[in-house]
């Protein structure tokens, strides 16, 4: 057997056929590959390491690519030594049948007549055991083999492997072999379903050849939808060339498509046994199945061994990521079994919605309860569902998703419960629309007499949230609703999630009218009432104002610690497009900019606007005006920071005119003073100041004074800035926000080095550093601009207590040394990344592993992971090692090290 041949056995129905590729006999057999398919190396090389591995098995769905990947693994010459493609294509071969065919690949493409071939396996065996050069068996179609004997020959093959022998495996589901075994004692290669799928970027290739034009966005759908597989995008591709409009055609492709739905029927559903294409299609109904549901679905038992093996079959059944026993068909076999399901047994899809709704609400599936309920117009189940769920819906950010079901439910509903049309008030006041909202308030409001004693007290309470974010949203501190008949004293509630909701409500409220004790006393309240009841959304949306609070007084690190444990809870429960997303965002990139931190600032921007549950109509987002009051300095600052200073303008004149009714006085100033700012870096000098200076006397807010001051020191009047610097950290009303003081202070610095006062410049530099050491705030010194580096150096040469923020804020202020230090780092045998310089320069402090963490916004975990490589890259076992080794490299200033 020559080096390279590819020996090529196919069987087909009408008898053996038999040719040696590369060789003039007969036809090729080894399946083709089509000309424009998608290059796929990270399968090849998988297909390349399984050389290693006696078994190679190559298991998933119809339509995934399984045979045209190991073709081309084939053709492109790759596996080492000869190879010999066995097709199984067809029913019932057994052990006879095998062995024969793996004989004649291995004895050429005819035997001379009257040759007999041995073809028993211990003969085959022995003849690879001779073999000089590797051979590698291709079986494909493996599921076709049949019988218990060929299949026990095969795995007594797998047991004494000659050493040349390399087996691959083609099929849709897993072979009746010991795979565990073999997996454990590392002589198996697996390549599954999920690996064939085809990544964003191969279906943007495999679309890019067609006589058409897609945008990311289509492309990105029609992979979300098809979820890789091969076939179905192969399918659609082969249509889109010929449709006139394939925007169009992407929006409705389903798994109802025609050619979809012809080779699902033949290739899927049509091979199922009878029993079994009832099973799928009846438990098709319901987006995600476990054997229980699956079981009250078919009125039957069994549901979990038959989705276990649905699932081992590759039959487009997969495990829901997260969840243990539950499954999910794939988006488009999904579409079609729902086709034929309402074609076949159309009779009995009310009663099995019913069966659905029923199963789900029991167990507090809401959302998924209530769509059935209404699909099997089972109004008495959707009215009693909504009633008791609807908070979890508001805080989920669920609720304003299904208004259109709540309200179909309220008309459709004869037992149209009071709680359910306060539910239509909640979805309405979710979305914003403040007519719809003021109005069902009212109704809602009307409708507490109808309620009997033991369910007042509760719907009162749920009543009050809603009325306090309606008014928090519209700026509407007049609206208001009667007292209900005999009011007085309120009952305790046996609902601590609606407790939880409303002083979550009356915390926001207090924070709005400035009223701080007031906010944070239910702001906590809120949170033990949302840990009593289990509810993390809620626990979130109060942690997440009162990380707000700590920020705007001064707590930063305390802030950082709440933003990041509330996001863990938060991610944990899946809610992550939720208002309280929205806050705890815009705050992580507050304090992110503190730290002048700017791409975590915007990596925060971005999640923020896409946790947002809704946008108005002109493309604005919507949220409480705590977090608005962070999230559009956010923006603006982030483009100026960015250099993109007429964007910023516009951003925040396009806010300032929409928000300024609701904005109150001191958002108002700031943002004003954002507006100078830019417009003196936009050259509009004079007006700059003009506006300034008519804000500072209308009212001496710190932030106003601050930027003032910056402009002053920048025309070099440095005793009208010390006279400004003094106003923003000692303004009139009340002290300023932590990083105003910090900026004073910084400015009193620079102003007073202009002045020649040299000993009062870094003394104040000092206080400044003192202020902003324990907050890790950065962006008040980087403000100030390349002026601050000579006066940093002598601060640094009179002696400092904070050597590693000083070296920080150097870095920030001139690139050019942070570059250095990479640089030292790339003299290393192998660099350090950017995230383990981060690391690195809080080695020389007293901070803990967890305190590093919560610095820069990422895990202990992950800090230890950190470390291990940083003392591995610089050949060192401890901390004080590593801070002295890094010194020594440059990569640190000099100072003490850490204890």
């Amino acid at each position: 057997m020559s080096v390279g041949a590819f020996v090529c056995v196919g069987l087909a129905s009408n008898g053996m056929t038999l040719a040696m590729n590369g060789l003039p006999h007969g036809p090729r057999t080894v399946p083709p590959v089509a000309d424009d398919s998608v290059p796929r190396p990270r399968l090849l090389d998988r297909l390349d390491a399984g050389r290693e591995t006696p078994l190679t098995l190559v298991a998933a769905p119809a339509g995934a690519g399984k045979t045209t990947l190991v073709a081309a693994w084939v053709r492109d010459g790759r596996p080492v030594g000869s190879v010999a493609w066995i097709s199984l294509e067809g029913e019932g071969h057994g052990v006879d049948d095998l062995w024969a065919l793996v004989a004649q690949a291995l004895n050429g493409p005819r035997p001379r007549p009257r040759q007999r071939v041995d073809s028993s396996r211990g003969h085959i065996v022995n003849q690879l055991e001779g073999e000089s050069e590797p051979v590698t068996l291709v079986f494909d179609d493996f599921q076709e083999l049949g019988g218990a004997a060929a299949v026990a020959d095969l795995e007594a093959l797998l047991e004494r492997t000659p050493s040349a022998l390399r087996i691959v495996l083609i099929s849709r589901r897993d072979p009746p072999l010991r795979l565990g075994r073999l997996r454990l004692a590392g002589r198996l290669t697996e390549i599954r379903g999920h690996d064939l799928a085809f990544t964003r970027e191969e279906t943007a290739r495999l679309l890019s050849g067609g006589r058409f034009s897609l945008a990311q966005r289509d492309v990105d759908a029609l992979w979300e939808r098809t979820e890789g597989w091969v076939a179905g995008l192969r399918l659609a591709e082969l249509t889109l060339r010929d449709h006139p409009r394939p925007p169009d055609f992407l929006r409705d492709f389903s798994g109802a498509d025609g050619s979809v739905a012809d080779y699902m029927l033949v290739e899927v559903l049509d091979q199922l046994p009878p029993r079994l294409r009832s099973f799928v299609l009846r438990t098709s109904l319901v987006d995600a199945v476990n054997g229980d549901l699956a079981d009250a679905l078919t009125d039957a038992t069994g549901g979990a061994a038959t989705l276990r093996r649905l699932t081992r079959d590759n039959a487009f059944l997969t495990p829901v990521e997260g969840t243990t026993g539950w499954f999910r068909y794939h988006p488009l076999l999904r579409d079609l079994l729902r086709v034929e399901l309402r074609y076949e047994r159309g009779h009995e899809l009310g009663g099995l919605h019913r069966r659905a709704a029923e199963w789900l609400a029991k167990r507090g599936h809401t959302l998924p309860a209530l769509r059935h309920a209404i699909r099997a117009r089972a109004w008495d189940v959707g009215a009693r569902v909504l009633a008791r769920d609807w908070v979890e819906l508001l805080t989920s950010g669920e609720i304003a998703a299904v208004r259109d079901l709540v309200d179909e439910l309220e008309a459709e509903s004869a037992a149209a419960l009071p709680e359910l049309t306060l539910a239509c008030a909640a979805a309405a006041v979710e979305e914003a629309d403040g007519a719809a909202a003021a109005s069902l308030l009212r109704r809602a409001a009307e409708r507490e007499a109808e309620l009997p004693d033991a369910r007042r007290a509760d719907y009162r309470l749920a009543l009050e949230a809603l009325v306090l974010r309606h008014r928090l949203q519209h700026g509407d501190e007049r609206f208001t609703l009667p007292d209900p008949p005999g009011a007085g004293g309120r009952p305790s509630t046996g609902r601590p999630d609606l407790e939880g909701l409303v002083q979550a409500e009356r915390g926001l409220t207090g924070m709005w009218r400035g009223d701080r004790p007031s906010a944070v006393g239910a702001l906590v309240a809120a949170v033990g009432a949302g840990e009593s009841a289990g509810r993390p959304e809620i626990v979130a949306l109060a942690t997440a104002h009162l990380a707000q609070i700590d920020l705007h007084e001064g707590f930063v690190a305390r802030a950082a610690d709440r933003v990041a444990e509330a996001l863990d809870d938060l991610e944990r429960a899946g809610s992550t497009r939720t208002r309280v997303a929205t806050a705890l965002y815009a705050t992580r990139g507050a304090i992110a900019l503190l730290r002048n931190d700017l791409d975590l600032v915007q990596a925060s921007v971005e999640k923020a606007l896409a946790s947002l549950v809704r946008l108005s109509g002109d493309g604005v987002f919507e949220c409480e005006r705590p977090t608005r009051t962070l999230l559009i300095p956010l923006r603006v600052r982030l483009l100026a920071a960015q250099g993109r200073l007429d964007a910023a303008l516009g951003v925040l004149r396009f806010e300032l005119d929409r928000d300024r009714p609701s904005l109150d006085a001191n958002a108002q100033r700031s943002l004003e003073a954002d507006e100078a700012m830019l417009l003196y870096a936009l050259g509009e000098r004079d007006t700059a100041l003009a506006r300034l200076e008519g804000r500072l006397a209308d009212s001496p807010t710190a932030e106003v004074a601050l930027a003032l001051g910056r402009l002053r020191l920048a025309a070099g009047e440095h005793g009208e800035a010390l006279r400004l610097a003094a106003v923003a950290g000692e303004p009139a009303d009340a002290p300023g926000p932590l990083w105003t003081r910090i900026g004073a202070l910084a400015l009193r610095a620079l102003a007073c080095d202009g002045l020649a006062d040299h000993e009062a410049a870094v003394d104040a530099l000092e206080r400044a550093l003192d202020l902003a050491e324990p907050a890790g705030v950065l962006r008040p010194f980087v403000e100030l601009g390349s002026g601050l580096q000579p006066l940093l150096v002598r601060r640094v040469q009179r002696g400092t207590a904070h050597r590693t923020l000083v070296d920080q804020i150097a870095d920030q202020l001139d690139p050019s040394a942070s570059a250095a230090r990479a640089a030292a780092s790339n003299g290393l045998p192998e660099p350090l990344s950017e995230r383990e310089l981060m690391v690195l320069r809080y080695l020389p402090t007293l901070m803990s592993n967890a305190d590093i963490g919560h610095e820069i916004f990422i895990s202990v975990n992950t800090v230890k992971s950190h470390l291990r490589q940083i003392y591995r890259k610089l050949d060192v076992t401890t901390r004080r090692e590593a801070v002295e080794r890094a010194r020594r490299l440059h990569l640190l200033g000099p100072g003490r090290s850490a204890a």
